[in-house]
């Protein structure tokens, strides 16, 4: 059995060929006990992916920002890192009295604080001359985690500008077994 050695900074030498490092043997390792004891800034030390399954029925005629359906909760593994969040999802919208337009956002929840990650606003076409448009509003973004308390990530979804005439019937998860998911990557700093 080795023997425990307790520092609060390992430093290399800093004059020679191999000033400021430290090294580990190739045949060496170290092993933290716990998730996330041991990493290095820019790496990734926490990933989750969530899936919704798409269904014609999540409809919404919302003039605020409504909840899709379309989300992923984590715990952080560190109290200070940042999360690269990508959203993949196909909303479908009915012809409005003058435009077929959404605004469209994913947003983190974090001690009942909700902070957007990434907006597209006046999404879709303008005119009315479609029926039912379908729209790619997949798109990324990072948020900053401060705390580490648990984290929701989701979509939200309006009539562009809040305006009723913009578009009429929203269908936040197009269509029916269609897959729409979040995908968030944590990431130490």
């Amino acid at each position: 059995m080795g023997s425990t050695l307790s520092v609060t900074h390992l430093r290399g030498l800093t004059s020679g060929n191999d000033a400021n490092k430290i090294y580990v043997d190739s045949d060496h390792s170290i092993i933290g006990t716990n998730v996330g004891q041991i990493y290095a800034p820019g790496t990734v030390v926490n990933i989750e992916n969530a899936v919704t399954m798409g269904s014609s029925g999540n409809t919404t005629t919302a003039t605020s920002f409504t909840d899709t359906g379309v989300s992923l909760t984590i715990t952080p593994k560190l109290t200070n890192s940042k999360f690269m969040v990508n959203v993949f999802q196909i909303v479908s919208m009915d012809d409005g009295t003058s435009q077929t337009r959404i605004d469209f956002r994913a947003v983190a929840v974090q001690d009942s604080t909700t902070t957007e990650i990434y907006r597209m606003d006046y999404f879709g076409n303008d005119g009315t001359a479609l029926y039912r448009n379908q729209e790619n509003c997949s798109g990324s973004g990072v948020y900053t985690n401060t705390t580490g308390n648990q984290i929701v990530f989701k979509t939200q979804v309006q009539k562009a500008n809040g305006s009723a005439n913009e578009t009429d019937t929203i269908h936040m998860t197009w269509y029916n077994s269609t897959r729409h998911q979040i995908t968030v990557m944590e990431v130490a700093q």
